[in-house]
């Protein structure tokens, strides 16, 4: 559970209601008012512009326009249970985000609710991965005497599309970007993990991978079985292909703590092995931002103020800064100052630093 601690006092916590972008070091990404994450942005030293991974029916690059309202429009809606990452069935009815906040004025962090479940979900980015943390919490109803048949079921899609953020090429001259470029291989399955891969022209690879862990070990990704209602299949479950597989102690947990925690990992990758051990403990251990040491800058006489002015700086250096050429020992880093994960980072000649 995140504690209270780790939320700004001065902050008004529990009317905040929007979207969060977030970064590090060139990768970047956006989750939403309801708490789904929307978009994976990151920029590859070397290349001419940076990828992403979008939602199957998300717009273009090129269409500059309807690509931002079509994505502002999901990333303000409390309701909205799509995006590139999970499906948490328990969630699908009466979820109800109770507040959210920016841990350390960075990472999004967030209180949800259900019939069945509370949930505090946490994101953070670490040594190019980004992290989705689950803490269920199902100690309200098993004070009253009821208990959870199983654990939470969390759903994955395999079809998100792996994009250059190429906004000036036209769509015909970028094949690269359509819905349909033959470049896409088909997502499968690997060491329990998914793995969906996009090649370009000139046979190099990128790829977005999607694994699942606590501190303890890594869970396995499995086919979903297709769920039927009447005759038809669930509309809304139409694309969540995969389904985290529990393990029997997660079941025991539920019964003995009535709580549940997992890590999802998701990663962005091109021309490298999408195929990379994860140390469950140490990552486990460093993405607890409440014991994670942290000072708070101080810039006016009013607290309000400066919880803004830490946060816009935040943005501005985390989010909208991408380091775009690789640099060695001491010497200064080429950034470019973009608009943001939510623009698709757009940037002119004239913004380069």
């Amino acid at each position: 559970m995140l504690p209270s601690r780790s939320f700004d006092s001065t902050s008004d916590r529990a009317k905040k209601n929007g979207y969060y972008s977030f970064g590090d070091e060139g990768l970047t990404a956006t989750v939403g008012a309801s708490g789904q994450l929307l978009r994976i942005s990151r920029h590859f030293p070397g290349k001419r512009a940076g990828f992403c991974v979008d939602e199957p029916d998300m717009e273009e690059p090129f269409r500059v326009t309807p690509r931002l309202k079509q994505f502002l429009y999901r990333a303000e809606d409390p309701s909205f249970e799509n995006g590139i990452g999970t499906y948490v069935d328990a969630l699908h009815l009466n979820r109800q985000v109770y507040y959210s906040e920016l841990i350390h004025d960075r990472w999004p962090a967030f209180k949800i609710g259900s019939l069945d479940v509370n949930l505090d979900l946490q994101y953070a980015i670490l040594d190019g991965t980004v992290y989705q943390t689950f803490k269920f919490d199902y100690s309200q109803i098993t004070r009253n005497g009821s208990k959870p048949t199983s654990p939470p079921i969390i759903r994955l899609r395999g079809d998100s599309l792996i994009r250059n953020l190429d906004y000036i090429t036209l769509p015909g001259q970028n094949p690269f970007n359509n819905t349909d470029d033959s470049g896409y291989k088909p997502a499968r399955l690997e060491g329990g993990s998914i793995f969906r891969e996009h090649e370009d022209e000139d046979g190099k690879q990128s790829f977005f991978s999607i694994m699942a862990f606590n501190d303890e070990h890594v869970f396995e990704i499995v086919e979903a079985p297709t769920l039927q209602i009447g005759e038809m299949p669930a509309d809304y479950l139409l694309g969540w292909d995969y389904l985290l597989k529990w393990d029997e102690q997660a079941s025991k947990d539920i019964d003995q703590y009535g709580r549940l925690s997992v890590t999802m990992a998701y990663r962005l990758g091109y021309d490298q092995s999408p195929v990379r051990p994860v140390d469950t403990v140490q990552s486990a251990e460093q993405l607890d931002l409440s014991t994670m040491p942290y000072e708070a800058q101080i810039f006016s006489n009013n607290p309000n103020l400066d919880v803004c002015l830490r946060k816009n700086l935040e943005h501005v250096l985390s989010v909208c800064s991408i380091p775009v050429v690789s640099t060695r020992g001491d010497e200064v880093p080429t950034i470019a100052l973009t608009c943001g994960d939510v623009d698709s980072h757009f940037v002119s000649t004239a913004a380069s630093l």
